[in-house]
């Protein structure tokens, strides 16, 4: 049974449970590394152009999926039409604040912000999902909120247009996880093509106001960025396949310290006691909300 199997690695055994925690660490340094490599090539292109090649990079991986799982007609929703357009519509706005925040700001404040959407999905979950939130929870959310307030500094006389931007993203992405959990019955393939397509078209739409030419190698890790997107979400998906989302679900917080790690040793950048604060609170009061939650 799934809770006794073992798989043999070299002379010593993996029991699912630790495999799973494998998969999500590595989940999580995929997706750092991404930003990192993102937050490099922004510093020479325009976001639409990323989201247009890095979005052909991931279809050029989706396709041969979609062909063996029959066709156009595979990923086409079948009903829910209008929730399916919404969420496109939130993964688009998410994924360009994001970069668009990476492009100015350190990796680590950026992830920060991005880790309080847990505590927004279960602010929202009440009204949207009808899903209770006791006041211990409710305790919990305001201390995460406290977190976000403390990397978005709004008392040091005008908030920070990129933090806002980066905040706006997180909603966009809390709001995305409570529709797609209204979708729950769709289809995997289907619903990570359609939104790999959404921001494909949307970086389309933007490339002709901000045309430039692409070198042949930056196109190459461009494109490689949604390869690796794909392969963090596959990585993350296994993880809650081994083992239980309460013990694997927070390890995503380590997201935060991957984003210190690149930003000290790639971009220079130092975390300040305000990030290691707001970080800290957020990382804390969000682990406790998932695990009160299950």
């Amino acid at each position: 049974m799934a809770e006794t199997s073992e798989r043999r690695v070299g002379s010593g055994t993996v029991g699912p449970e630790t495999a799973g925690i494998g998969f999500m660490l590595t989940s999580t340094l995929l997706f750092a590394a991404n930003d990192a490599l993102g937050k490099v090539l922004l510093q020479t292109y325009a976001v639409a152009i990323l989201l247009a090649i890095r979005s052909a990079g991931a279809l050029a991986v989706l396709i041969p999926m979609i062909w063996r799982a029959g066709g156009p007609a595979a990923i086409w929703p079948r009903s829910h039409h209008g929730w399916h357009l919404l969420r496109v519509l939130l993964v688009v706005g998410e994924v360009g604040c994001s970069y668009w925040a990476i492009r100015v700001m350190p990796l680590a404040d950026v992830f920060a912000i991005y880790l309080a959407a847990p505590l927004l999905v279960a602010a929202l979950s009440p009204v949207l999902l009808g899903e209770r939130v006791d006041a211990r929870q409710w305790l919990l959310i305001c201390l995460g909120f406290v977190g976000v307030v403390v990397i978005v500094r709004p008392g040091a006389g005008v908030v920070s247009l990129p933090a806002l931007v980066a905040l706006a993203g997180a909603v966009c992405f809390a709001m995305m996880m409570v529709v797609t959990r209204r979708l729950r019955r769709s289809s995997g393939l289907s619903l990570i093509t359609t939104q790999t397509m959404a921001v494909g078209l949307a970086g389309l739409v933007g490339v002709p106001f901000v045309a430039q030419p692409v070198a042949l190698v930056d196109t190459g890790l461009i494109a490689l960025i949604g390869v690796v997107a794909m392969a963090a979400h596959a990585a993350a998906n296994q993880a809650l396949r081994l083992a239980p989302a309460a013990l694997v679900a927070p390890l995503q917080y380590s997201l935060v310290i991957w984003g210190m790690l690149f930003g000290v040793f790639v971009f220079g950048d130092m975390p300040t006691l305000r990030t290691l604060v707001g970080a800290g609170l957020i990382t804390v009061t969000g682990v406790l909300v998932m695990r009160r939650r299950r």
